[in-house]
């Protein structure tokens, strides 16, 4: 059985379009805006649209940032000491983190 689409009107199909080209590039909604010259708050609203019309799905998967733990131990610490390796493209807030 097939899912039945509503009706959209041109702007909302331009907006569809947008959004599954960003889904597909593998990129946020901001990235992709702002790369393509678009405006961050009109593709967060036109995509509020089509999720509130049944066109989107609500909820999207979560995305992970990939980390790798290595355990080691060292003299100062009895049970050893976790290291953290960030990847070069991770938030800078992230670095912030393990500092």
């Amino acid at each position: 059985m097939q899912k039945m689409i509503p009706a959209l009107t041109d702007r909302q199909r331009y907006w569809l379009e947008q959004i599954q080209a960003c889904e597909a590039s593998g990129k946020s909604i901001a990235e992709y805006a702002t790369e393509h010259g678009g405006n961050v708050r009109a593709m967060y609203s036109g995509k509020k649209i089509l999720v509130n019309k049944g066109v989107l799905p609500a909820i999207q998967p979560t995305r992970f940032q990939r980390v790798q733990l290595l355990m080691k131990t060292g003299r100062r610490s009895r049970g050893g000491y976790v290291h953290w390796e960030v990847p070069k493209k991770a938030p800078p807030k992230w670095a912030r983190l393990f500092d």
